[in-house]
This record gives structure tokens, C-alpha cells and sequence, in this order.
């Protein structure tokens, strides 16, 4: 081979090399060399995604979510429940100082939250605990208290109730009211409008509207 084939050949491979490390180094030039240089720790990193397989039968379908529509939802079902989680905590007689319900619009994980009360006894004082009643129905500690005094309100007097929550929703949507939660004391069904800040009190045990007011 003649000397300036062999100089062009070796001219072409240095230029070649030069442009290929170039071509490689230059974009990781600005990441520092204890990252760039380091083995990974948890060894070999598989990109294959085993639920994508050839078999696209294999793909699990998407589970169904629960309606989180609260319209059939009897409140009055968890307060049994909920009352012996308290009793089984604190010990006497367990009793419902009230129930907030959270409507359909609403994105808490709980469709509902009980106050339940221990009275001590020969005091004028309360253990009290929130019981949250999950999407799927089961109920769960939320948080326990120690109240100093019972002046607490009305408590919750389930068996005076004659109409359901249903009906006292709808009460309230005939009346203009767009319903964002519902809070139960005494013998009195509470529907918020918290768009429009306002409230109306349904009786529970007529159906009729005995108030309304702005928050």
C-alpha cells in the first residue's frame, strides 16, 4: 500500500473516532462523574412490562367503582355499629351526638362521620370519638377525645326519626337548595347548599321545613 493511503486511511480513522467521541461524550459532558460513572444498586433494570405480554387477554380489566351517591344511604344503619365501637373502648352506655353525611358531590374517603359519646359516670364529662364509614361500608377510628363538659347540644335521637334522608333531600332540592352535605342532630335533618352558603332544616320527623339561614 502506498504511504499516502496508509496516511489518508489513518487521517480518515482519527476523524472518524474523534466525531464518534464526540458525538457520545457531549451530552452527558455536564452530568458529574460520581453519577455517570456509578453502578446502579439494585443490579439489572428490566424495562418489560409482564401485563403487556403477547396475550392481550391477560390484561386485567379496570375494577369498578363504587357510586359514591349517597340518595339510598340509610345513615341510621351505621349508628348500631358505631356505638359498639365506642362502648368497646371506652366502656357505659354509648350514645350518637350526630352524624355528618357527605354527598355524592363530595371527594373525602369517608361517605359519612358519626360522633359518638361515652358520659363518665357521676361526671359532667364525655369520652367522644369520630367514626368514618368508608365508601365500601366499613367503619374506621377516625379520632377519640376527652370533652370536658357535655353541653354538646341535642344529641341524636335515632327512633324519632319518621322520614329518610331521601325524602328530606328531596325536600330540599324542591326548595331550590343544591345539595353539598347533610348534618343529622337531634331529630333534624341539616342540608347544606355550600355554593350558595345557606342551610336548610328539615324536620325528621314531619318532612317539613322548619328553617333556613345563611352560614
Amino acid at each position: 500500500m502506498t504511504k499516502w493511503k496508509i496516511g489518508g486511511l489513518i487521517t480518515v480513522t482519527v476523524v472518524t473516532a474523534a466525531v464518534w467521541y464526540g458525538h457520545i461524550k457531549g451530552p452527558h459532558s455536564n452530568i458529574p462523574s460520581d453519577l455517570r460513572d456509578a453502578v446502579a444498586d439494585n443490579g439489572e433494570f428490566s424495562t418489560s412490562l409482564p401485563v403487556l405480554g403477547k396475550d392481550s387477554g391477560n390484561i386485567p380489566a379496570p375494577k369498578a367503582e363504587v357510586d359514591s351517591t349517597l340518595v339510598n344511604t340509610d345513615p341510621f344503619a351505621y349508628t348500631g355499629a358505631a356505638k359498639a365501637m365506642c362502648k368497646k373502648k371506652f366502656g357505659g352506655k354509648a350514645r350518637i351526638s350526630g352524624i355528618q353525611v357527605y354527598g355524592p358531590k363530595s371527594n373525602d374517603q369517608y361517605m359519612m362521620v358519626i360522633g359518638v359519646y361515652s358520659p363518665k359516670f357521676m361526671s359532667f364529662t364525655c369520652d367522644a370519638m369520630e367514626v368514618g364509614v368508608r365508601r365500601d361500608g366499613t367503619l374506621v377510628e377516625i379520632a377519640t377525645m376527652s370533652l370536658g363538659t357535655l353541653l354538646m347540644g341535642e344529641p341524636l335521637h335515632e327512633d324519632a326519626f319518621k322520614i329518610s334522608l331521601d325524602q328530606a333531600r328531596k325536600t330540599a332540592i324542591a326548595a331550590g337548595f343544591g345539595e353539598t352535605r347533610v348534618s343529622i342532630y337531634g331529630t333534624t335533618y341539616n342540608i347544606y347548599d355550600d355554593k350558595n352558603h345557606t342551610v336548610i332544616h328539615v324536620s325528621g320527623k314531619t318532612g317539613a321545613v322548619i328553617g333556613t339561614e345563611k352560614q
